[in-house]
C-alpha cells in the first residue's frame, strides 16, 4: 500500500511537471545608493577625507600610473579607489587614450575630484573640471601602459 501510494504520487508529480510550461526566471539585482554609506571617514589626515569639496590638480610625469597617483593623493581618504579611478577618467577625458585608465598621457594636468564631485558623478551630474588644459594636438604625446 505504501509503495502504491508513493508510485501514484510520483506519477502525479511527473504528470504535473510535464503538463506545465517552463519559463526561466531572469536574475533580479537590486542596487541601492545611499550617500551616507558610500564613503568612510578616512584617517582624518588626508585632505580628501577632511574636506568634501577638496580637489587638486596634478601634472602627470613620465612613469606615473593612475594607481600611483591614487596612492599618492587618496591614501587614507576612505574613498573607494574604483569610484575615484572612474571619476578621474571621466573628469579628464583628454588625459587618457580612449577613456582607458591604463593609457595615461604624460605632461597632462589631471583634475583630482573630491568626495562631493565623486558623489555628483555617481548620480549622473556633471562636475566642474578646474583644469584649463584643452590641448587637442594628437602628435608628440607619450602613452604609458601600466596594465595587468
Amino acid at each position: 500500500m505504501k509503495l502504491r501510494n508513493s508510485l501514484l504520487a510520483f506519477i502525479y508529480l511527473l504528470f504535473n511537471l510535464f503538463s506545465t510550461n517552463f519559463s526561466y526566471a531572469e536574475p533580479l539585482i537590486v542596487l541601492e545608493f545611499s550617500s551616507q554609506s558610500q564613503f568612510s571617514e578616512g584617517d582624518g589626515n588626508n585632505l580628501f577625507s577632511v574636506d568634501p569639496d577638496h580637489s587638486e590638480e596634478y601634472i602627470v610625469k613620465t612613469g606615473d600610473s593612475l594607481n600611483s597617483i591614487l596612492k599618492q593623493f587618496y591614501k587614507g581618504s576612505g574613498l573607494d579607489w574604483r569610484f575615484v579611478q572612474l571619476a578621474i577618467v571621466i573628469a579628464n577625458p583628454k588625459a587618457f587614450a580612449k577613456n582607458n585608465p591604463n593609457f595615461l598621457f604624460s605632461d597632462k594636468t589631471l583634475y583630482l575630484p573630491g568626495r562631493a564631485d565623486i558623489a555628483k558623478l555617481l548620480v549622473g551630474k556633471k562636475i566642474r573640471n578646474s583644469s584649463h588644459q584643452e590641448d587637442n594636438r594628437s602628435f608628440g604625446q607619450n602613452i604609458y601602459f601600466f596594465g595587468g
